[in-house]
């Protein structure tokens, strides 16, 4: 007999857009689905809070990819809360297991998932 776990059938809901605070779940790194040789970091995370109260619980998964380090900025800033230095910066990503943040979440009607468009630290803002 096959369980539906509540994130399973929380998995297709669609709901509003807006920003939502998110808990950080799991991170892992692995070859790129379009091209192996570059690595992709998923992030998974689940709905804590947001405008629409229907969808907590839901998970979100988001991408990170060695070919444009620069989409990463927004996510490394929002789990620091710190800006990153213009010399660079080399991020422990697997340090933001268990750590909450807000992403502008928008719901993708091609792959039936919610996509994040943007992040900030869970308190609102990023320190200088």
């Amino acid at each position: 007999r096959v369980l539906f776990r509540s994130e399973d059938i929380l998995r297709g809901k669609q709901g509003a857009p807006g920003w939502y605070l998110l808990d950080i779940k799991n991170v892992t790194q692995g070859p790129g689905k379009n091209d192996p040789s570059s690595n992709t970091v998923t992030i998974d995370m689940n709905i804590a809070d947001g405008p629409d109260k229907s969808v907590i619980g839901a998970p979100v998964k988001h991408y990170l990819s060695e070919k444009a380090p620069g989409m990463a900025v927004p996510f490394i800033e929002a789990v620091t809360g710190k800006k990153l230095p213009e010399s660079g910066a080399t991020p422990d990503v697997e340090k933001a297991v268990g750590r909450k943040i807000k992403a502008y979440l928008k719901w993708d009607l091609q792959f039936k998932s919610w996509k994040c468009e943007d992040f900030m630290p869970a308190t609102g803002a990023v320190e200088k």
